[in-house]
């Protein structure tokens, strides 16, 4: 098979894309000028049938700032990694993982809140040894052997900060990527040719100030290539070189003293109004998300998820509605180890916030205490 990569500039887009006969591994970058001039969205998909899936089977895009993801769908390997370019640094992949499993027969929705770390050093006095690869992943199977077909669908967000050796409350973080991705395979046990899979990942990051219309990010490709189909090949932003301010917003302490710099952010989001997040030390601090709309009729659809098991179990799902004396919609309280994904709508407009949030606050050792809560607000 031979591979072609075709670059076309329309309206301000940029676009890559890899195809090849009867199947298909494509990766389109788009900085969107309409509504927010710096939001990029990629669309990465893996396509193939039959027995030429090698070479084929992974669709990659850039997480700005941090490194690079990978969708990658085979008869032996069904997986999303991540591969920062920084591995000082602790990179997060929080997952949302949904699919149907079975209990005594009988067919249920599941869910399971995963984290996909890599770093080096773990702890201060880490020498380096204590840490992890150079990539983390999240599978699509559901067992050891990957089974013989399967389908579900992943909600997350990719996030960076300074390990948990250093102190990250003032630290300059890059902005987080929100993803959302279906699989879907079978025939992994018959013959080959009979074999399928079907991946489709949409990865989006408010790019913030980082180029007045988003060109500038785009015009940085050069710097950056991966390997696709055994080529090298260019992405369609610069992972290294983007590293200016962004809209996200993100609380990140280690130890309380590292939390006296810093325990709360505000973003702000053009023609809705403002998010707060604040996680201060102390077991009974708030750890909560705050909406002030620009509208008293906003309205905010919210759910948690913890743990993992049946989605009647492990998804709590609530309406917030507005409070007339403080102007805001009613908080989210952060879980501990989880994730929330809430859809705000505002006016005629709706944004969707994924967050993730992992902390302890209440260890005798005020060193050991910590906080790491990241929200990427993107298009709904």
């Amino acid at each position: 098979m031979t591979t072609s990569l075709r670059w076309r500039v329309v309206a301000g887009a940029v676009t890559a894309v890899l195809a090849a006969t009867g199947l298909v591994a494509a990766t389109t970058a788009t900085a969107q000028a309409a509504g927010d001039p710096t939001l990029l969205r990629q669309d990465a998909s893996i396509a193939w049938y039959g027995s030429s899936y090698r070479g084929h089977a992974t669709a990659t895009v850039v997480v700005p700032g941090i490194g690079t993801a990978q969708l990658v769908c085979s008869r032996d390997r069904t997986w999303l990694e991540i591969r920062p370019s920084d591995r000082t640094k602790e990179t997060q992949m929080w997952s949302a993982v949904y699919q149907t499993k079975t209990s005594g027969g009988v067919p249920y929705q599941s869910v399971a809140v995963k984290t996909a770390r890599v770093y080096r050093y773990s702890v201060a006095d880490d020498p380096g040894d204590g840490g992890t690869g150079a990539t983390a992943r999240e599978g699509f199977n559901k067992y050891g052997p990957i089974e013989n077909s399967s389908s579900g669908y992943i909600r997350g967000v990719i996030s960076q900060r300074p390990g948990q050796a250093k102190p990250a409350a003032a630290a300059s973080i890059p902005p987080a990527t929100s993803f959302y991705l279906t699989w879907d395979w079978s025939g992994y046990k018959g013959p080959t040719s009979k074999s399928r899979c079907d991946v489709r990942g949409t990865f989006t990051t408010r790019l913030g100030s980082y180029g007045a219309d988003g060109t500038r990010a785009v015009k940085e490709a050069d710097s950056e290539t991966i390997t696709l189909g055994g080529k090298r090949v260019r992405v369609g932003v610069s992972a290294r070189k983007l590293t200016g301010p962004s809209t996200s917003v993100a609380v990140n302490w280690h130890g309380d003293a590292d939390a006296a710099v810093r325990s709360s952010a505000t973003g702000e989001i053009n023609g809705m109004g403002t998010v707060n997040v604040v996680c201060a030390p102390g077991q009974k601090a708030p750890a909560e998300v705050t909406i002030t709309p620009s509208y008293s009729t906003s309205t905010l659809w919210e759910q948690t998820i913890e743990g993992e098991g049946d989605v009647e179990d492990h998804v709590i799902t609530q309406e917030h509605p507005f409070d007339d004396e403080s102007r805001t919609l009613v908080p989210i309280d952060l879980p501990e180890n989880g994730m929330v994904r809430a859809v705000w709508t505002n006016g005629g407009r709706k944004v969707e916030l994924m967050i993730s949030s992992w902390r302890k606050r209440n260890d005798v050792d005020p060193t050991k205490n910590y906080c790491e809560v990241a929200i990427a607000v993107t298009p709904a």
